[in-house]
């Protein structure tokens, strides 16, 4: 369950299913997946949001923004679930993953997003930076999260009101 980078850093690629339902069921906690833009993602409806294109934020800088924010509110990692394609019904029954990975806040963001590159059972189209339509990430605090959209354009990021300092990063 743990991809190891060139760098020797370690991440947890979520490969098992009571270990993603287990996430998913935390995830729940914070984001409501079931919805979609425009309703109420968060399940708090005191968190402030702000919004980005889903195009111009997911890469590389949306996991370095999500570590940064990790260490503004001294929470030690984030998970990242994609939501749709079904990653149980199509991505675990056709290539044995989940869609989900836990990265460490102080884990290398470019060898962290190499993971989303990796071309599951040799299909291109199927690498998650590619497949992913819909997605959250959460702190392992649960103090913020990011919820995804491709379809939609849009990327939200909520956090809590009194965490100033994970609004001005995230």
């Amino acid at each position: 369950n743990r991809l190891e980078s060139q760098a020797g850093e370690v991440m947890n690629v979520v490969r098992d299913l009571h270990t993603f339902e287990r996430l998913l069921a935390r995830v729940g906690e914070t984001v409501d997946v079931n919805v979609a833009a425009p309703d109420r993602v968060f399940t708090s409806n005191t968190w402030k949001c702000a919004f980005c294109s889903f195009d111009l934020c997911f890469s590389p800088d949306l996991l370095r923004s999500c570590a940064e924010a990790c260490r503004a509110v001294e929470d030690d990692s984030f998970s990242f679930v994609m939501l749709e394609p079904d990653p149980i019904g199509y991505y675990y029954k056709e290539f044995g993953l989940t869609g989900a990975v836990t990265i460490r806040s102080n884990d290398d963001c470019e060898e962290s997003w190499s993971y989303f590159e990796e071309e599951p059972g040799g299909s291109a189209a199927d690498a998650l930076m590619y497949a992913v339509q819909k997605f959250v990430v959460v702190s392992s605090g649960t103090r913020w999260a990011v919820w995804g959209s491709r379809n939609d354009d849009t990327i939200i990021v909520g956090a809590e009101i009194g965490r100033a300092s994970c609004r001005e990063r995230v």
